[in-house]
């Protein structure tokens, strides 16, 4: 086992700098685009009302956790990052730039948990899996 501390913190720097270039290679992963299989089609269901955490910063003396900004989403996941919404930090376009070749995208207003329970969800699911006629 690891004993003293600073042994301790040799051991968590390397794990936290393999966990990091993982996380970068994860992210590199979801960046490339990629067209669905056919007859596969992906729909996203988002909310888009309610005030959703979307920058933080960490104070490094005291480790105090401050929210910076919010964004429009549904209160766990932000609409952007729902979207993959490459625009971010760029010009924005009116035109959505996304590694994932949507098929349709409807946003309800109900927060995280509540989107599957909303009678907006139920009404666009059903008409997609029993009236849209895709082939």
């Amino acid at each position: 086992g690891v004993e003293s501390a600073t042994e301790r913190h040799v051991v968590a720097r390397k794990f936290r700098t393999a966990m990091l270039k993982r996380a970068r290679q994860f992210h590199t992963a979801l960046d490339i685009p990629a067209k669905p299989p056919e007859p596969l089609d992906i729909f996203l269901v988002a909310g888009d009302t309610e005030k959703t955490i979307d920058e933080v910063s960490v104070d490094r003396e005291t480790g105090k956790v401050r929210v910076k900004t919010f964004a429009p989403g549904d209160g766990t996941v932000t609409r952007y990052s729902a979207l993959m919404d490459e625009r971010t930090g760029a010009d924005w376009q009116p035109v959505l730039d996304s590694p994932i070749d949507w098929a349709g995208v409807n946003f309800i207003a109900a927060d995280h948990i509540g989107l599957t329970s909303d009678r907006a969800f139920t009404n666009n699911m059903l008409f997609l899996l029993l009236e849209d006629d895709r082939g």
